[in-house]
């Protein structure tokens, strides 16, 4: 039997993200991962307090429901594991670094969306990272070409795609049709991951 695991679901509100989690563990989901998502690097590592845009990097397991309603959670479900991920998007290969701190390395999952190509590059070739983060609801800002998957490949590193825009939108469906269907064709199947990027219950399904 397969497993099915969720490997980004978004926090809104505790209350919220235990509903979720309680629906992936009935749909059969074994594994899930509750998502920091930063909008930039930047804005989490301000050496000041009091500067305007300072976000604090939460301790991974602050972003877990704790263990009484983990343990309601798993009720009548064979297994059920909840994972701690930080995300953020990449524009600055100036930032790249700041992805090696112990704050975000604690972190089971760490991920990141390059815009450009050049971060790409890096983020393939020597990031210490476990996913890259393809927005395949639009055009894609940069060639995915076939050496650089290899590299990936190589190195461990997954792309994900996410369904929950796709949801949303009729555009952004379409988009992601074509785009998805190229990302699988370079990776040849391989290391590639579905996950919901949900923030409501309503948008995780079971995807086979």
């Amino acid at each position: 039997m397969a497993n099915f695991m969720d490997f980004n679901v978004q926090i809104s509100e505790k209350q919220h993200l235990a509903k979720t989690l309680a629906m992936a563990a009935k749909l059969g989901y074994s594994v899930a991962a509750v998502n920091h998502c930063a909008p930039s690097i930047d804005s989490i590592v301000k050496k000041k307090k009091k500067d305007k845009d300072y976000h604090a990097i939460p301790l991974p397991e602050t972003l877990k429901v704790d263990a009484e309603t983990l343990k309601n959670i798993m009720a009548g479900t064979k297994k059920f594991r909840q994972l701690s991920r930080f995300s953020t998007i990449m524009e600055d290969v100036a930032q790249l670094q700041k992805l090696n701190t112990p704050e975000i390395q604690a972190f089971d999952l760490v991920a990141v969306q390059p815009l450009t190509e050049k971060i790409f590059h890096v983020a393939v070739s020597s990031l210490k990272i476990d996913i890259i983060t393809v927005d395949v609801t639009q055009k894609l800002p940069y060639p995915i070409k076939r050496p650089l998957i290899n590299v990936a490949l190589e190195r461990g590193i997954y792309f994900e795609i996410q369904y929950s825009p796709a949801i949303r939108d009729s555009t952004s469906r379409k988009y992601m049709i074509a785009n998805a269907q190229t990302l699988i064709r370079v990776c040849k199947g391989k290391n590639v991951i579905i996950s919901s990027g949900c923030l409501k219950v309503s948008h995780i399904f079971k995807v086979r």
